[in-house]
């Protein structure tokens, strides 16, 4: 539910870097998206510390859930601004036709998470929890987990297009409407 910080931070930053006016009824629904963020926030932390008193395996998960609130409100704040950056040059530039944004962002997301995932098989790693084989990433399991299923390589297969068309229409969006338009549809 704290995915809707997405719309907040996307609104935020359309009015610092892109100098939008927002309205009364923009502000009221950001008022709502912000008390719902907080109850949500609160019952997570509050649901941690529940489960503490009944568990005395689970004591400090409430430090856990304060973590994976902090981790995702920060990837928020990455994705408003990719999508408000993104609608910057979208409209800046009108000959750039978003089907081409999608194929270089495609491009250098492929590139950059090949060299990442490279550095991840040789990083050595203790949790269980986290990590596969002893290290972050175990790319040769993860190979041989779809290749031993053919129902899995069917569907990642059928991923790749479903994802470019998923990224092109929201891109899209972004190119003939605005960022928080394609976060309210997201």
């Amino acid at each position: 539910m704290l995915r809707a910080t997405l719309v907040l931070f996307t609104a935020l930053f359309a009015v610092i870097i892109l100098k939008m006016k927002l309205f009364k009824h923009h502000y009221f629904a950001l008022i709502v998206i912000c008390i719902g963020l907080a109850m949500v926030g609160v019952s997570s932390l509050d649901g941690a510390n529940e489960h503490e008193l009944e568990d005395p395996k689970l004591e400090g998960k409430s430090n856990t859930a304060v973590v994976g609130i902090i981790v995702l409100l920060t990837g928020q704040i990455f994705g408003a601004l990719s999508y408000i950056f993104e609608e910057k040059y979208l409209s800046d530039f009108d000959d750039v036709h978003p089907l081409i944004v999608v194929g270089w962002e495609g491009v250098w997301g492929t590139m950059i998470m090949t060299v990442m995932l490279a550095i991840f098989q040789f990083i050595p790693c203790s949790n269980p929890d986290l990590c596969s084989g002893g290290v972050i990433e175990n790319s040769l399991f993860a190979l041989q987990e779809i290749g031993s299923s053919n129902l899995q390589i069917i569907f990642t297969a059928a991923l790749l297009p479903l994802v470019c068309f998923y990224n092109t229409s929201g891109t899209s969006v972004t190119a003939y409407g605005s960022a928080a338009a394609r976060c309210t549809i997201e």
